[in-house]
């Protein structure tokens, strides 16, 4: 703590300078690294949940079930009572844990589609 408000001091006077990064450094030295070299984020081909939206998963999932299906596999207010995907989303945003059960519904439908198609595209339901 009394380091810390050493060093503030020492900034404000001017006395003292942070010290620089490596990309400051390339940087003042000329040799300015191009920002579209930066690597992508690394790709993720076995995460069915890559890429796709809340509300993607949401619409997929009351297409499937519908909302008393959904109300019946995950019991909340937002699939029961004037269900919506506005406000089901609204809902899932601020609760994390509703949030992962729908994930994780939607995980397993997502398997219980590909065991059909493996068992000969029969539909049971």
């Amino acid at each position: 703590m009394v380091q810390a408000l050493r060093d503030l001091t020492r900034r404000r006077r001017g006395e003292w300078a942070p010290p620089c990064s490596s990309w400051e450094n390339r940087r003042r030295a000329g040799d300015n690294p191009d920002m579209n070299d930066v690597p992508a984020a690394p790709a993720q081909p076995r995460n069915p949940l890559h890429g796709l939206t809340l509300e993607a998963i949401l619409t997929a999932l009351q297409e499937e079930y519908g909302w008393a299906g959904l109300d019946e596999r995950i019991p909340l207010r937002c699939f029961a009572f004037d269900p919506s995907i506005k406000s089901s989303l609204k809902f899932l945003r601020r609760t994390p844990w509703a949030r992962a059960k729908v994930e994780g519904l939607y995980l397993y439908m997502l398997r219980e589609r590909q065991r059909r198609e493996r068992a000969g595209g029969a539909d049971p339901a």
